[in-house]
């Protein structure tokens, strides 16, 4: 994982997800999200079944985030990525196919 930038002030006050892409996936996943402070997200990719498949935690600035994923070494699926800021919770459906 790689942080891409962090540009301007939240809008809001709300943990909100912008951009997931490409989806369906091949190899990274771009996940562009807004934090409304500094803090961890939790991220968990978990698979068609409910079984968690990896957990991931993030460094979020206050404002705009990008991170990359590397989904390579995912099998293809239709997956949920869970993310967690606090007792916010966000649920995203992907796919990876190659």
């Amino acid at each position: 994982m790689k942080i891409i930038f962090c540009t301007r002030w939240p809008t809001s006050n709300k943990f909100l997800i912008h951009k997931i892409q490409p989806n369906p996936a091949k190899d990274i996943l771009s996940v562009s999200l807004e934090s409304p402070v500094e803090t961890i997200i939790g991220l968990h990719l978990i698979d068609a079944k409910g079984k968690l498949v990896r957990a991931f935690q993030y460094g979020a600035n206050q404002g705009f985030n990008t991170y990359e994923i590397d989904a390579s070494n995912f099998p293809n699926g239709i997956y949920h990525l869970r993310f967690q800021l606090g007792s916010s919770v966000i649920i995203e459906k992907i796919a990876i196919m190659k």
